[in-house]
């Protein structure tokens, strides 16, 4: 959910995957982010909603203030915990990788009785 301002769509420097973690390379293009590496979580992140097959399609991406629905990914979350960059490529997790880099916290949302767990994409990410 949210507008197109909090959207960016960019072509991709590698093969994406819909839900995962992306950043904004130095040549503008979509690649996956990875804690390991302090550069990828300095850009400007978001989370992919779309994917690419191969390199040079474009990706559109979600970036700060957006909130995304993973399906059960955060079940195991407290409402208001972190959620990081991870060090696997374009994966997000509950602890903090090599370079710390919260991109989101769990976030209620309502569509029956009980709250959904949902990620909220936090400021300082790129929006």
């Amino acid at each position: 959910r949210g507008g197109n301002e909090h959207q960016h769509t960019a072509p991709s420097a590698a093969v994406i995957t819909a839900g995962q973690l992306v950043y904004l390379d130095t040549a503008g293009k979509w690649a996956l982010v990875d804690a390991d590496t302090a550069a990828h979580v300095a850009a400007l992140v978001g989370m992919a909603l779309s994917g690419a097959e191969t390199a040079g399609l474009t990706v559109t991406a979600a970036l700060a203030d957006s909130v995304i629905d993973l399906g059960d990914a955060l079940d195991a979350l407290a409402f208001g915990a972190a959620v990081y960059a991870s060090n696997t490529a374009g994966s997000i997790d509950t602890a903090a990788g090599t370079t710390s880099k919260v991109i989101g916290r769990v976030v209620s949302g309502w569509g029956a009785t009980t709250a959904d767990k949902l990620l909220q994409l936090v400021g300082g990410n790129g929006g």
